[in-house]
């Protein structure tokens, strides 16, 4: 069965804390309630929703101790924790449980069976219970071809088109267990080990898909539906916002605009080329409309990784870009407000709303953001703008006052009469280039936090800001310094092993790549020993390595054809596929990395997809080598100044001399306490 989905939660993991609860929970009245009389007979279970329904309240809307509501209701700091959790869980309508997850012993999450499904007798024909979930999770291929066969057999007939119009469910039938067996499912496997062979669940299946699907025209026998299903949800997504930062959200835009890049080729002379369009990524505050931060992503779609850059830009403060083109300055007031006041960089967010574009409800990605701001989740429904109709309009503003008033814009549309005014044909010498486009993407974004709105009674966003961080009920909620120095939001975590045949270096493998460091190189007792690593996604030249005890191992390198020239996860995929394919021939001593780029610009004069890749291996490159978890102080007591050298080196010269690997052990570095301070 398929649920609806259009909004998704993400909890913080950190010390509960009611001040940092969202204002629609405190809201008892407004969240999906209980009717009282379903507990007839039953009072001992009354008794129990009572007590869960009177900590709730007490914790969430009041400010009694944890250790009175203790005594009131007999319920803890970990059961109201729990409360909470399944508070604001899925229910199978799509809206939160709210008030239903208090109920005690109610199901707040779907069934998910782990039990191998059994073979039916004769007289037992019913389908052993999740079976049918069972089998499309484990076999996401199968449940993808189903959808479609599912969405095309509601499709009205294309011009031309000669099919079979609606076939019955018995039809599919057949072919869904051709396709079971052309996936290797076997006799005696779900759903072949069943009297029916799942027939009933395939039928209860296709009539949820189709109760849900929007923009089906037939709908049993004659009957026809020119819209959607009815709705009251899209009040729901409207998020009321208290006060700045309690309601962020986000959206990626495509720029309308041609663009092009400059390279220099072996010759010294510059060649320009023109690659594809590009995205712009944005976090903007609910209530004074201020543009906190944005990225700019050069691939044909932005990634969870190019998300996460955005976030990092918000939350520390947009980096300054140098302006050449003369003219182009900032506005009086404009800029971004962790820039301009600067206590509210890294400021910790309420809620963080976007839509369920793959690269933001990433579990990954949640897991992230909700780990390191402390912050609540809510994604909208794809595709429904309304959801963030402030963001939508902001990148209506810049379209409008920026990019469609550029030579080779696109406009919005193919009817566009802007795409036909800008089109500048193929004289692409004409076109902007990239490295100003980003100069006029900042000042655009800054000089619009200095416009005035009517939505803010005539003043700019950041008056707005200034107004409301000054009254006594904004909270000033900024993130730990210690968490500070990290760069969190790219961080990824893989557990690693360790290798090493007898005579070989100890290493570990990361994407066809290995790593290793002077102290691990030489510890052959650690053979099979799992690590866990940390990576930065855009700088995979180093990965930061722990042991599983949580003691740390340090600074681990790529080997020495990839340590030289910085680059991102994406770029390092791209490049061993390439490699696979056979196009791309490197040698041992070669920079791969600088032997793909080289590759990009061969195509760039026929490929714009290619100019697009060589100038993101560009930016790529141009990351300074040391590692962003690290400082300079952390990186000179590691001995990790160039370290894809330092290893190498190191290894190669106790090779030479065929001298007795020693083995070394990991010791803390001392710390001189210089001066006490007694509060």
């Amino acid at each position: 069965m398929s649920t609806k989905k259009p909004i998704v939660f993400a909890v913080p993991n950190t010390t509960l804390d009611r001040h940092a609860l969202p204002e629609m929970l405190r809201d008892i009245k407004a969240l999906p309630a209980v009717d009282p009389n379903s507990f007839s007979g039953n009072s001992d279970r009354e008794a129990r929703y009572q007590r869960n329904l009177e900590a709730y309240r007490l914790y969430v809307s009041t400010n009694t101790p944890i250790s009175e509501i203790q005594s009131l209701t007999g319920i803890n700091t970990t059961q109201i924790r729990r409360l909470i959790q399944r508070v604001v869980s899925t229910h199978e309508d799509g809206l939160i449980q709210g008030l239903r997850g208090l109920i005690p012993d109610a199901r707040v999450k779907v069934y998910r069976r782990k039990a191998i499904v059994e073979s039916s007798t004769e007289d037992d024909g019913n389908n052993p219970a999740g079976a049918w979930r069972q089998l499309l999770e484990s076999v996401p291929i199968l449940k993808t071809w189903l959808d479609k066969e599912i969405k095309k057999r509601n499709a009205p007939l294309k011009k031309e088109e000669i099919r079979e119009v609606r076939p019955i469910a018995r039809m599919i039938h057949s072919n869904f267990l051709k396709q079971c067996k052309l996936l290797g499912i076997s006799d005696s496997q779900y759903p072949f080990n069943q009297n029916y062979r799942g027939l009933r669940s395939l039928q209860q299946y296709i009539k949820n898909i189709e109760a849900e699907q929007f923009s089906h025209t037939v709908i049993r026998g004659k009957s026809v539906r020119h819209g959607g299903i009815w709705s009251d949800e899209d009040s729901f997504f409207d998020i009321a916002a208290t006060q700045p930062f309690s309601v962020v959200q986000f959206d990626g835009h495509k720029i309308d605009v041609r663009l092009t890049i400059s390279v220099v080729d072996p010759f010294g002379m510059e060649t320009i080329y023109e690659i594809s369009r590009i995205w712009i990524l944005a976090f903007s505050d609910k209530l004074t409309k201020a543009s906190l931060g944005y990225s700019l992503s050069l691939g044909e779609n932005y990634s969870a990784s190019d998300f996460a850059q955005a976030l990092i830009n918000s939350i520390e403060g947009q980096p300054q870009v140098d302006l050449t083109i003369p003219k182009l300055k900032l506005s009086a007031g404009g800029g971004f407000p962790s820039k301009i006041i600067p206590h509210l960089s890294y400021q910790r967010w309420g809620w963080v709303h976007f839509d369920e574009a793959k690269a933001h409800t990433a579990q990954e990605t949640l897991d992230r953001m909700v780990r390191t701001l402390g912050t609540w989740t809510a994604t909208g429904r794809l595709g429904h703008a309304n959801d963030r109709s402030f963001q939508e309009r902001f990148f209506g503003i810049l379209e409008t006052a920026g990019f469609h008033r550029i030579p080779g814009s696109v406009g919005s549309s193919p009817e566009d009469s802007v795409r036909v005014l800008a089109d500048v044909g193929n004289d692409i010498s004409r076109l902007i280039r990239l490295d100003l486009l980003e100069q006029v993407v900042y000042v655009l974004m800054a000089n619009l936090n200095a416009e005035t709105q009517g939505g803010l009674g005539g003043r700019s966003a950041i008056e707005a800001m200034n107004y409301f961080t000054a009254k006594p009920t904004f909270r000033n909620e900024p993130i730990p310094i210690t968490r500070r120095g990290e760069v969190f939001l790219m961080r990824k975590e893989v557990v690693l092993t360790i290798r090493g045949r007898p005579g070989e270096l100890m290493h570990v493998n990361y994407k066809e790549v290995r790593y290793s460091s002077k102290v691990l190189s030489t510890r052959h007792e650690l053979e099979g020993h799992k690590l866990r690593c940390y990576v930065i996604e855009k700088n995979i030249c180093q990965i930061r390595a722990f042991f599983e005890d949580g003691t740390e191992l340090g600074m681990l390198v790529a080997s020495r054809q990839w340590a030289r020239t910085p680059h991102s996860l994406r770029t390092r995929k791209e490049i061993n596929r390439l490699i696979k394919l056979g196009k791309l021939r490197v040698g041992d001593s070669d920079d791969v990395v600088v032997a793909y780029i080289a590759m990009k610009k061969t195509e760039a004069a026929t490929n714009k997809r290619s100019a697009s890749r060589a100038a993101a291996a560009h930016r790529e490159a141009a990351i300074p080598k040391q590692h962003p978890l690290k400082s300079e102080n952390e990186l000179e007591q590691h001995n990790i100044s160039d370290p894809a050298n330092d290893i190498q080196d190191s290894v190669t010269e106790d090779a030479q001399n065929n001298e007795p690997i020693e083995k070394k052990s990991i010791k803390p570095t001392p710390m001189k306490i210089r001066s006490t301070i007694i509060l």
